[in-house]
């Protein structure tokens, strides 16, 4: 599965200049895709999609992409101006809010700026340029792996624990389950469960070779 980051030069000069993976314009980042409107935006990212064919089973843009794009930031920006995000609730949780408090790249802009009703949604441009980069599914190390008890010990297929086997921190699925708490959101679950498994693993018998 293939997603396109959209976002205008405001985002890319102002806003979040080079908070990779946004950089201004191109500027020698060769992963940055340019137009100059969004029609040329949109025939340029399938452009780049042609030439990566080989390593994404020859997937292309669907013709509607384009007025779907379109229309996509018009319902946005009316969520934006209204405060209210009507599809994705942005704002709505404090985990939202916190990030956008981050400061700006340029001290000289003002986040959120006077009059916004919601901090975590901005208008985009009307004029171009805009910018696109193509992300794809990769891995982070928060999730997957061999499942644990509370003791730290190492579950098999069966839901029973393996004796004297014991995991923590990214080599096991994260003992949140599917929620992620937010950035670094791993290293105390790896601290806790580690002085678990280090607990239990001193009082395992010695094991002769």
């Amino acid at each position: 599965m293939l997603v396109f980051m959209i976002y205008d030069e405001r985002t890319a000069r102002l806003r979040w200049q080079n908070a990779g993976p946004i950089y201004s314009g191109g500027e020698g980042k060769s992963h940055i895709i340019d137009g100059t409107d969004l029609d040329e935006l949109a025939r340029n990212i399938d452009m780049r999609l042609a030439k990566l064919a080989s390593r994404t089973g020859g997937f292309r843009l669907d013709a509607s992409f384009g007025e779907n794009l379109k229309r996509t930031i018009i319902k946005f920006n009316e969520f934006a101006r209204n405060g209210v995000d009507e599809d994705f609730h942005r704002r709505e949780f404090a985990y939202d809010r916190e990030w956008p408090t981050f400061p700006p790249t340029i001290p000289e802009e003002e986040w959120p700026p006077q009059g916004s009703k919601n901090c975590t949604m901005y208008p985009l441009s009307e004029k171009g340029p805009y910018h696109a980069v193509i992300l794809a599914p990769g891995t982070l190390d928060t999730n997957g792996g061999p499942i644990i008890d509370a003791q730290a010990r190492i579950l098999d297929t069966h839901g029973r624990s393996i004796k004297g086997l014991y995991g923590a921190g990214n080599c096991i699925a994260a003992p949140s389950a599917n929620a992620y708490w937010g950035g670094g959101g791993t290293i105390g679950q790896a601290i806790v469960f580690g002085h678990i498994a280090g607990r239990n693993a001193a009082k395992e018998p010695e094991k002769s070779a």
